[in-house]
């Protein structure tokens, strides 16, 4: 049985993006584009929108691989083992199959996009539109990395509600009980 807002809505426009993809050359700024035009679409659903995005990851690596270690390199590898480790112990604990977007561990738009240094995160969002985040995020290659739990209430018609807790990396367990209170209420 299909899940709702689960699967692919792959439209004309997405699948023609796609191809683009895989047969047209582009310059470095213009995967960049796409990528932060792809994730401010509200026409893109999105599991689409992170299959884009992945895409574009592999990408910018596979052709610009000296200005991707710069976005993607080693500056993000202690993000990514903690926030690994993290969901390995939640993926443990909670059914992650209603989620309605692509679980695990991804890189952030806001790296992408060159807005801060490190930036990986995992998200549940369930059928209410609630997405809940555990956020690494470092702004500059200067500043301390730290966490942020996040809570967003995602509506097209009206105010969106967001909560924003930041942690040091020290108060990892804390930001870590924080987020499984959340996903006790949240997730279905």
């Amino acid at each position: 049985m299909s899940e709702p807002n689960k699967t692919s809505t792959l439209d004309s426009k997405v699948k023609k993006l796609l191809n683009d993809f895989k047969t047209k050359d582009f310059t470095f700024e213009q995967l960049q584009n796409f990528y932060n035009n792809i994730t401010k679409s509200t026409e893109v659903s999105d599991i689409d929108k992170e299959k884009l995005t992945s895409i574009l990851e592999d990408l910018i690596k596979e052709k610009f691989p000296k200005k991707s270690t710069s976005i993607f390199g080693p500056k993000g590898q202690e993000a990514k083992i903690l926030l690994e480790e993290v969901y390995s112990e939640l993926s443990n604990e909670f059914d992650w199959t209603h989620n309605n977007v692509l679980s695990g561990v991804k890189v952030g738009g806001a790296m992408l996009a060159g807005r801060n240094y490190v930036s990986y995160f995992i998200s549940y969002k369930n059928n209410d539109n609630i997405n809940i985040g555990f956020i690494y995020r470092q702004l500059t290659e200067k500043q301390d990395p730290f966490l942020e739990i996040s809570y967003r209430k995602v509506s097209s018609k009206e105010m969106n509600e967001e909560k924003i807790i930041k942690f040091s990396l020290h108060e990892k367990s804390e930001a870590l009980t924080l987020y499984k209170e959340y996903l006790l209420e949240y997730i279905q």
